[in-house]
């Protein structure tokens, strides 16, 4: 029994190594390294990681895995038991890009998500250009003539990228595209005031006429019967 004893503290005093693993008495373990720095230190020198499941083709999986030991990223990948992927989560070290549902994140953006997204709220933040420029004195507001022959010749309203663009560029800036939906909404906005001046304008001018109509009426009334009143006098 003390022999027991003395051997189980032995092993708690000492650092196990088997290879590249090492289990030493501060409580940190290395697999694939002799000099673990956290709790759990795991170097596959190289490509590979931590699977998480059975290794059998078909069994699902989770899949913890570096690309490359310098200048690589980090993939977190789940298989499902048909052997097909549920979707990757990849995150880039270095130029701080993330790709969810693929490995291959688009150029020029942080985060490229492969299919649909859903959420309570999106804010977009530093969005130049804001539309309220548009109620200033200075803004020519196109006529409406001007916007049917640009409509008629182009196919789309002016300063809205077209079908084409959208397609060419494979989509568009949420916030570029909802400055410009702006600009358009006061635009209408403007024409819409403009329009109410012209139709009250236009009441107002129809009273008027309506009121020297009658006039007019009752003037002619009143001469015919002053005629009739003449003509009478003289029978």
């Amino acid at each position: 029994m003390i022999k027991k004893l003395t051997t189980l503290v032995l092993l708690s005093s000492c650092t196990l190594t088997y290879g590249q693993n090492v289990f030493p008495n501060n409580g940190n373990v290395g697999i694939g390294t002799t000099s673990p720095t956290q709790k759990l230190s795991i170097d596959p020198d190289g490509a590979g990681g931590v699977l998480i499941g059975s290794d059998n083709i078909g069994s699902t999986q989770l899949f913890f895995s570096i690309s490359e030991k310098q200048g690589g990223y980090t993939c977190i990948d789940a298989i499902k038991n048909s052997g097909s992927h549920f979707g990757d989560l990849l995150l880039n070290r270095y130029d701080g890009k993330v790709g969810i549902g693929t490995m291959t994140p688009v150029e020029g953006y942080r985060l490229t998500v492969a299919g649909k997204i859903i959420g309570k709220e999106l804010k977009i933040q530093q969005v130049s250009g804001w539309a309220d420029y548009v109620f200033l004195p200075s803004y020519r507001l196109r006529s409406l003539d001007e916007v049917e022959a640009h409509i008629k010749e182009k196919g789309h309203l002016p300063d809205v990228p077209s079908a084409t663009d959208i397609q060419k560029n494979e989509g568009y800036e949420l916030g570029k595209m909802d400055a410009t939906l702006l600009k358009k909404i006061e635009e209408l906005t403007l024409y819409a005031i403009k329009m109410e001046k012209e139709i009250k304008n236009l009441q107002s001018e129809s009273a008027s006429l309506k009121e020297e109509n009658s006039r007019l009426k009752n003037n002619i009334l009143s001469r015919l019967e002053q005629l009739e009143n003449h003509s009478a006098k003289k029978h």
